[in-house]
């Protein structure tokens, strides 16, 4: 996706040369529903492949044929010949169709492990969840399965979030945030502000003139996520900070913004529910 993206900005001279291209396929990152729209845009002929895997499933593990542009994430689809593919629950065992947990991948594709290190290879590589004696790699990322059989990959675990007694995937508020006609991208981190920990939600707009209210994004997040992982703070930004390897410099966004209540956040299972 960062090298199609590249190419789409070089603009007409390089998407020109690329007239005749018959399939593109995307893999290593996960792929944006804005950059499909680009692509499909400036090169309509061609057919967009979303791929997922590593260097420890030997490159791709599933494969997923893109039709047109997905509200939120595109899905990574499904396992390809050879490839084991499942999604684990938090507290072991498989992730119901909608739930989120780490992804799994096994099969013919799965390396023997880490050259050289034991210690490394045993903590990634472990028995399958289908006690058929095969082992699958952890991925780290967090995925769900939907109705349609798709795989869904949201993010990597270590961005993970535990506040207000609740664990909170920071990619699903960031994917629901992106379904509001006012936000173009969101990014959502925990801070401690006034020595207790709040969610702080990054908003880019669509148009500077147009930027969404926090009220209406709380209300537009209400019902798609729990409680628990609306943000406390709402902080508009007309650009990202980047750093030098192209990622978001966390460190230099603005810290303060629009409180989302006065008072004391919900604690724990029993006071999310009376809040909610």
């Amino acid at each position: 996706p960062a090298l199609a993206t590249e190419m789409l900005e070089l603009g007409a001279e390089s998407t020109d040369k690329l007239a005749t291209l018959d399939c593109l396929h995307l893999s290593g990152e996960l792929l944006k529903g804005e950059l499909v729209e680009e692509i499909q845009q400036h090169l309509p002929g061609v057919n967009v492949i979303n791929l997922y895997g590593s260097t420890e499933v030997c490159a791709d593990a599933t494969v997923f044929k893109v039709q047109e542009a997905s509200a939120l994430l595109t899905p990574v689809g499904r396992p390809i010949p050879g490839a084991q593919v499942m999604v684990e629950h938090e507290g072991g065992g498989y992730a119901p169709i909608g739930t989120p947990g780490e992804l799994l991948v096994g099969g013919k594709i799965l390396a023997l492990g880490y050259f050289g290190d034991a210690g490394q290879t045993a903590q990634r590589f472990t028995p399958s969840l289908l006690n058929d004696g095969g082992r699958v790699y952890r991925t780290g990322d967090i995925a769900v399965l939907s109705d349609s059989g798709d795989l869904n990959v949201l993010g990597r675990a270590d961005r993970q979030i535990k506040i207000r007694g609740i664990r909170i995937e920071p990619a699903e508020i960031e994917a629901a945030l992106k379904t509001h006609a006012q936000v173009a991208e969101a990014l959502t981190v925990q801070r401690v502000l006034e020595g207790r920990k709040v969610l702080v939600a990054y908003v880019r707009p669509a148009t500077q003139a147009n930027a969404a209210t926090p009220d209406s994004l709380i209300e537009h997040l209400s019902s798609r996520v729990l409680v628990a992982a609306i943000p406390d703070v709402f902080i508009t930004v007309e650009s990202w900070p980047l750093l030098q390897s192209g990622k978001v410099d966390i460190n230099a966004l603005p810290v303060y913004g629009p409180q989302r209540a006065e008072g004391r956040q919900p604690d724990g299972l029993i006071e999310l529910e009376l809040a909610a």
